[in-house]
């Protein structure tokens, strides 16, 4: 039901239609036109991409003039839309351990380019940014940093704030919102999403936690996470987890097969019986994300090379002339459609 390397549960949008009517905006019509049918987001077992979501929000955004729409849905949205992850967070017997599911499983609710929870002994931060390829994430950032905070304060108390978000989204027209919803230490245009906050509060217990149900809930998530991991590609996976490296530049085969607990050879003969190559999937990524960068954004041409991955801006042209048959600065100018270019890359 959804296409691209990242996807997110389509449960995200439960809601959606409701708040966008109260809004006065009928969001069936604009859902098409990100290629999403709004009775899927009453599906809680299916995923949509996050690519069409973060659109869908921009979109809306743009509908109704308003550049914090993503924050008021991470406010509107039912916790217990979540399903089985949802209320494993409800019944876990302390936060530490509520904790130790929102990291886990969290690929349940979306898949991300990077996410974890550090837990030190004064301050504990929840860390997470999305692949460079995402269109418009702002509003989606947005929401997940409201989701994250109410799910905070079920045991701070819902008066209580982080010590510090930081957010990767540019500051919005007015940051008013921003600052009551997720506190008044808002930072924006931050390289990573963190919520950081004390560690005091660790062992509170959680109150009216059920301690059998909390058991099967988990179980249920694993069940649930083992399910997604099956059916997805291991092509996609393989992109994935390039897409997670690349400005690190160990987008290598050795170093892509042990995050995948997968030998080197193992992974070539698989790829092979499906067609392809390593090589052939790092190529292919990276030009899809030349392509949203160069095209879609105005990144300039030194960061887009170092974010795809190589070591510096000549040879970053000189893949982008074997994909475009130009310089990236050649097409930057030309802000040309990446279908209406030359290219000897196939897709």
């Amino acid at each position: 039901m959804f296409s691209g390397p990242y996807s997110i549960a389509a449960s995200s949008g439960r809601d959606l239609e409701e708040f966008a009517r109260e809004l006065g905006v009928e969001l069936e019509p604009i859902a098409r036109l990100v290629g999403l049918d709004v009775g899927i987001f009453q599906k809680i077992h299916e995923r949509i991409s996050l690519n069409a979501f973060t659109r869908l929000l921009d979109i809306l955004k743009s509908a109704t003039s308003d550049d914090c729409i993503g924050i008021r849905y991470g406010e509107h949205y039912r916790i217990g839309n979540s399903g089985p992850f949802g209320f494993a967070l409800l019944h876990a017997p302390t936060f530490r351990d509520a904790l130790f599911i929102y990291r886990d499983y969290q690929q349940l609710i979306a898949d991300f380019a990077f996410f974890d929870v550090d837990i030190g002994d004064k301050e504990t931060s929840i860390e997470w940014r999305y692949a460079s390829i995402i269109d418009h994430p702002e509003q989606y950032v947005d929401m997940r940093a409201r989701l994250a905070c109410r799910f905070l304060q079920k045991y701070m108390g819902d008066k209580w704030f982080p010590g510090e978000v930081k957010l990767v989204r540019e500051a919005p027209r007015s940051v008013a919102l921003h600052r009551k919803l997720l506190g008044p230490s808002v930072v924006f245009g931050s390289v990573m999403n963190c919520i950081t906050f004390t560690s005091a509060f660790l062992d509170t217990a959680t109150a009216g936690a059920d301690p059998r149900l909390f058991e099967l809930m988990v179980a249920a998530c694993q069940t649930e996470l083992e399910k997604i991991r099956q059916k997805k590609d291991l092509r996609v996976q393989i992109k994935e987890q390039i897409l997670a490296v690349l400005p690190a530049r160990t987008a290598t085969l050795s170093h892509i097969a042990s995050r995948l607990a997968m030998g080197e050879r193992s992974l070539q003969r698989k790829l092979a019986l499906m067609g392809t190559s390593f090589e052939k999937l790092l190529d292919d990524t990276r030009r899809q994300l030349s392509d949203r960068l160069l095209f879609g954004t105005d990144t300039p041409i030194v960061e887009i090379g170092y974010l795809c991955g190589y070591s510096n801006t000549s040879a970053y042209s000189r893949a982008a002339k074997g994909w475009y048959g130009l310089s990236p600065a050649q097409v930057r100018r030309k802000r040309t459609s990446p279908n209406q270019l030359p290219s000897t890359a196939t897709n």
